[in-house]
Order: structure tokens, then C-alpha cells, then sequence
């Protein structure tokens, strides 16, 4: 089970964050990997060819995803914050991890945690107090908490 995340901030910023994994997608990086399909990787990995090498790890390389859920992150030019998917898969040629770049900037962000934030295992949630707020720069503080739960 996830869980939604808040920060606001007095200059009115105000976001929330879903972190984790739920219930339909928690098998998607298991084998068989599926192009389609409730749950599926594909239905999680909406970019074909990201879909095609992440399968490519697996089957060529013994491929497989140690963790993997909705996870932040923040660019350290321009202090962008976005929720994106993470995955982290080791394989016998090393460990492939996806990153993004910045939507505002381009410059390549930063993970903020690992995205396998997991309630029923006991995972804190992500602190997001010393994380600077993109419109005026100042940290968060205590000005965050988790405002829901999802599966």
C-alpha cells in the first residue's frame, strides 16, 4: 500500500506526492512482464522502448527490479519536484536504474528516497522538510504529512 504525501509551504506552494506501490501494480516488474494488461509493466511503462530494454535486462541479462514505486524527485538547478515512477534492476551487466530529467530546466533530477515506500512493511515516509520549495526557495519545515493511503 502507498501512501499520498503533502508539503505546502506559506508562499502558497502546495503539492502532493504519491509514494509507494499499490496493489495493481505491485506485480508488474515480476516475470512474465506484460506489455498490456491491468497491472501490467506496460500499463506502468507507458514508453514502448523503455518497456522493450527493461524486458531485454530480463530475458538477456537475468534481469530483475529490487525495487520499484512512485517516488519524488527534485532538480538541484531550479528546485523542480515531480512524481515519477522509480525501478532500480540489477542484472549481470550491472544495475540499471531510470532517471528523468528536469520539465523545467532539463537538468537531470535527483531521487529523493527510493520509491519502495511500502506502510504494511513498516517504511517511514519520505521527510520532506529540508527539501527547498520551487517557488521561493525556502524548506519546508514541518509543513508536510501524509494526507492519504492507496492501493
Amino acid at each position: 500500500m502507498g501512501v499520498t504525501v503533502e508539503v505546502s509551504c506559506p508562499c502558497g506552494y502546495r503539492r502532493e506526492f504519491w509514494l509507494g506501490v499499490g496493489m495493481i501494480d505491485c506485480n508488474a516488474f515480476r516475470p512474465p512482464l506484460e506489455e498490456s494488461g491491468s497491472g501490467s509493466l506496460g500499463e506502468l511503462v507507458k514508453n514502448h522502448a523503455e518497456f522493450t530494454f527493461i524486458k531485454s535486462l530480463y530475458d538477456e541479462k537475468a534481469g530483475r527490479a529490487v525495487s520499484w514505486g512512485q517516488a519524488v524527485y527534485r532538480c538541484p538547478k531550479c528546485n523542480h519536484l515531480s512524481n515519477k515512477l522509480h525501478y532500480r534492476i540489477e542484472h549481470a551487466g550491472g544495475v540499471y536504474e531510470k532517471g528523468y530529467g528536469c520539465s523545467k530546466c532539463g537538468t537531470a533530477m535527483e531521487l529523493l528516497g527510493n520509491g519502495d515506500y511500502d506502510e504494511d512493511e513498516g517504511d517511514e515516509p519520505l521527510d520532506l522538510s529540508d527539501v527547498p520549495c520551487p517557488k521561493c526557495g525556502r524548506p519546508f519545515k514541518d509543513a508536510f504529512g501524509i494526507s492519504a493511503m492507496w492501493d
